[in-house]
């Protein structure tokens, strides 16, 4: 009996992802995407554009922690196909890489139905050139890049 009161006690008031996942009604999910070098990445997934506005101010805006959210990282990138916004944090000097780039733009690309398209794009940025203002996502295009999808070739630009 003790064991299931704790384990009642780990899932509902320990695991942080649950209790994040919670704020945003359904409308986020949360995915740990291993890298090539062995690091594991959380990554944020915004179903719409209230919460991809959301999960901009939380996860990478620079009074996140004041907010509620996580302490923002110089190396957190943020991704952007239409409405759908994702996050990928990361820990101290972690330096995300480009096969989790490619992975979370092709969930991007999926969400937003244009995985069946030739040839396609996805946004992406270090989190400290974007901010939400007047409640607008706001983007540094200056410091911006893009994720290629054309067939057979996969390619970064900034």
């Amino acid at each position: 009996m003790i064991i299931k009161r704790y384990s009642a006690y780990f899932e509902n008031y320990v695991n942080p992802v649950k209790v994040d996942l919670k704020k945003f009604d359904g409308k986020v999910r949360h995915k740990l995407i291993p890298s090539s070098t062995g690091e594991i990445f959380n990554v944020w997934i915004a179903k719409d554009i209230d919460s991809s506005k959301k999960i901009t101010r939380l996860y990478v805006g620079k009074h996140a922690l004041d907010l509620g959210g996580y302490a923002p990282s110089t190396n957190d990138i943020w991704l952007c196909k239409g409405e759908y916004v994702a996050v990928v944090k990361t820990n101290k000097d972690d330096i995300v890489t480009k096969d989790v780039l490619v992975e979370v733009a092709m969930t991007l690309r999926r969400m937003a139905e244009t995985h069946k398209e030739e040839i396609d794009t996805v946004d992406f940025v270090k989190s400290y050139f974007v901010s939400v203002k007047s409640n607008e996502i706001v983007v540094d295009e200056n410091n911006s890049g893009k994720i290629h999808f054309s067939p057979g070739n996969i390619r970064f630009t900034l």
